[in-house]
C-alpha cells in the first residue's frame, strides 16, 4: 500500500476567530482551492482575509485567488464568530476546504473545474 500526499489544512484559534492556512504538499501537482466555515445556526461567520487573497464566491465558499502549487501555502483565511451570547465559552465551528487540479483549455489558459477531484491518495501494488 501507498499512501500520497495531497494538500493540507493548519488551523489556530484565538479570540473567537479560527486562522485556516492550506498547504500543497511537494509531491502534489498544481490545484485551485476553496474554503467555507460551518457552525450551528446560533451563529453567523465573518471571514476576514487581510491580504486580499482569497475572493467570496455565490456559493458560501471563500476562493484562492492563485493557483498553488507544488510546495506552496495559501494566505491565511480567518472565520470569526459574530453575536456570541454573553458568557458563551465554548463553540464549534468546522473550516472544510477542497481541492481541484488545475485544468487546461485549448489555449493553454488555467481554469477550476469543481466537478473534477484528485485522485486517491493510495494505490494498491502488487
Amino acid at each position: 500500500l501507498h499512501i500520497g500526499s495531497g494538500p493540507d489544512i493548519e488551523e489556530n484559534f484565538s479570540g473567537w476567530t479560527k486562522t485556516a492556512i492550506i498547504s500543497n504538499s511537494a509531491d502534489s501537482g498544481p490545484v485551485y482551492v476553496r474554503a467555507r466555515g460551518f457552525a450551528g445556526s446560533e451563529y453567523s461567520l465573518v471571514y476576514l482575509d487581510e491580504t486580499g487573497g482569497w475572493t467570496a464566491g455565490e456559493d458560501g465558499f471563500y476562493y484562492y485567488n492563485s493557483i498553488l502549487n507544488a510546495g506552496e501555502k495559501t494566505t491565511a483565511l480567518q472565520v470569526g464568530i459574530s453575536g456570541i451570547p454573553e458568557g458563551e465559552e465554548s463553540f464549534n465551528v468546522a473550516v472544510v476546504y477542497e481541492t481541484t487540479p488545475v485544468q487546461y483549455r485549448a489555449d493553454g489558459t488555467p481554469y477550476a473545474d469543481w466537478e473534477v477531484r484528485l485522485e486517491a491518495l493510495g494505490t494498491v501494488s502488487e
